[in-house]
């Protein structure tokens, strides 16, 4: 053998096999990202029909959407996106419910305010020519 040469196997040999590589299991989905999801669109789905419970719902999803990020810090689990999803959705239902519900607490007290006002509509009263003149004495105010 000639030392000038690099040293190589003889011919026909095959290299060494490989460790083979652990098996690779499909990453599961947590469940409270899911709900965390399902919730926060429900929230915003519900304004169309049911206000109030529109706000129970958004917290529902805002909480599964902060305890899902909490343990996908801990676990193997896919699902970071749906529970991000969830709590952005959750958060504003519930920011848009109860600025409705501000609305309509708003306008039903103007309403009121409005219907007991000296402005109203009497039935002693009654306007002629853009004035307005009391039936009973025929006066003019």
């Amino acid at each position: 053998m000639d030392p000038h040469q690099p040293n190589y196997p003889p011919g026909n040999q095959n290299p060494p096999p490989f460790a083979p590589y652990p098996p690779q299991y499909p990453m599961t989905n947590n469940g409270k990202a899911i709900a965390a999801l399902v919730l926060g669109i429900s929230s915003l789905a519900a304004l169309l029909m049911l206000p109030g419970l529109g706000i129970v719902i958004g917290i529902l999803g805002i909480i599964f959407g902060i305890l899902a990020l909490k343990e996908l810090k801990t676990r193997r689990q896919a699902g970071q996106g749906m529970a991000i999803a969830g709590l952005i959705c959750g958060g504003l239902g519930t920011l848009i419910h109860l600025i409705m519900i501000a609305f309509i607490v708003f306008a039903f007290i103007a309403a009121l305010a409005y219907g007991t006002s000296e402005g109203s509509y009497s039935e002693d009263s009654y306007y002629e020519d853009g004035v307005e003149t009391d039936m009973n004495t025929d006066s003019f105010y």
